[in-house]
């Protein structure tokens, strides 16, 4: 699924797209932005609004190569708090600190539109993560212009024999300006939900989208508000709750109303931020525990293989010599996703280089894993897709036995 997880994500309806984006950069105090504009035009305007308040870098197609080359290099460093660009700018983002990706406009198609998600690396997505798309309303003339455009489009193809009559359904969800229309104009539903079904992909509601918490809301109105101090499944839930249901001290007081709006939403990424550096310390300190011992044993001299059956994929009903799950079965499983298939540590974690016969962990992480999986039952490969989607889910289920370790709390 080349959507993924691990984003909150937004489609707004403004009047004034460069203004309304500024203010919303304006209040992401918390990471750096990047903005992926329609037009070399709204790059010109977004940066007149922001120059004179934020480290800016921009880039069009109209820069030249050697510059363009500079400004990734610059944008890399982390400097910078934002960079805004047109399509020229959809491959690459190196900047660790971005976790803001903010669409400006119409980008063609839900191709371009899923690579500007594409942005966010699976060390940038987590709970305080998002991507944004401001535009304007859709009137019925840039409906038919689309729909001339798609069969215009499309004839030229088929007639270069690049495609045959009968992918007329697949170009138009994917590739013609329609499918992206269709995606934007959305009244309910699931956005993420809907991006993953053009692509042939199925999956649940994302529960993390504008469309999504606007029917928990709906559903959820007279619910209370969580302790502060729970950790809730879906951070996105409760500081929806926060921001709607305020506890009335006396009858006679009206509580005030909190609109959607950009200090809405910045307090929902300083709380998310909050509890994504309490996963990372617990997952830290499941992390220092497995250097010196097994936690499913307890044992200083197991090395992780203390299950019966096999240590590949945790099935206890068969041993390793018959398991289907090789190294080069689980490379399609988890292409590209750094991952060692002989302790389960990834680059997302900060693993640069390794070696398994020096590993440190040993397949002591890899019991964890088998651990998580066998409390679901779930299918092996489905729960390492699931497992690897982003970081932060990782470390989810890394943290998830910090109630085991004696060291380091």
């Amino acid at each position: 699924d080349p959507i993924g997880d691990g984003f909150y994500f937004d489609v707004r309806i403004v009047v004034n797209v460069e203004t309304s984006i500024a203010k919303f950069v304006l209040g992401s105090t918390n990471a750096a932005c990047h903005i992926i504009c329609d037009t070399k035009a709204l790059v010109e305007n977004v940066v007149n609004k922001l120059s004179n308040h934020c480290n800016v870098l921009s880039v069009t197609g109209d820069t030249p190569s050697h510059e363009q080359m500079k400004c990734a290099e610059e944008w890399s460093k982390g400097t910078h708090d934002v960079l805004v660009s047109t399509v020229v700018a959809l491959v690459g983002n190196e900047n660790k600190k971005c976790r803001h990706i903010i669409v400006g406009g119409f980008l063609y198609n839900v191709s371009s539109l899923v690579q500007a998600i594409g942005r966010l690396r699976p060390d940038q997505r987590g709970p305080s993560s998002t991507v944004t798309v401001f535009r304007s309303g859709f009137g019925s003339k840039s409906r038919e212009d689309a729909k001339t455009t798609e069969r215009n489009s499309f004839s030229e193809l088929v007639h270069a024999s690049c495609l045959k009559d009968e992918s007329l359904d697949d170009y138009s969800k994917v590739f013609s300006p329609v499918g992206l229309q269709t995606v934007l104009g959305l009244k309910d539903g699931c956005y993420v939900q809907s991006l993953s079904q053009f692509y042939g992909f199925a999956r649940s509601p994302c529960e993390n989208c504008s469309l999504c918490l606007k029917v928990e809301t709906a559903s959820t109105k007279a619910s209370i508000v969580p302790s502060s101090s729970t950790l809730p499944m879906n951070p996105y839930k409760r500081l929806k709750a926060t921001a709607k249901d305020i506890p009335v001290a006396n009858k006679g007081i009206i509580p005030p109303v909190v609109e959607n709006h950009v200090l809405s939403m910045m307090s929902q990424c300083v709380e998310m931020s909050a509890e994504e550096r309490n996963i990372r310390r617990m997952a830290d300190s499941v992390f220092r525990e497995l250097l010196y011992r097994c936690i499913d044993c307890g044992k200083a001299h197991c090395n992780g293989e203390c299950a019966r059956g096999c240590y590949r994929c945790g099935d206890p009903n068969h041993r390793m010599n018959v398991c289907i799950y090789d190294n080069k079965k689980l490379g399609t499983i988890l292409p590209n996703k750094g991952v060692c298939f002989g302790c389960y540590d990834t680059q997302m974690h900060g693993m640069e280089t390794h070696d398994m016969k020096s590993c440190p962990l040993q397949r002591r992480l890899k019991r964890l894993v088998h651990m998580d999986r066998a409390k679901s039952m779930a299918p092996y490969d489905s729960y390492l897709r699931r497992l690897y989607t982003d970081e932060l889910t990782f470390l989810k289920m890394i943290a998830s036995f910090s109630g085991r370790v004696t060291l380091g709390r």
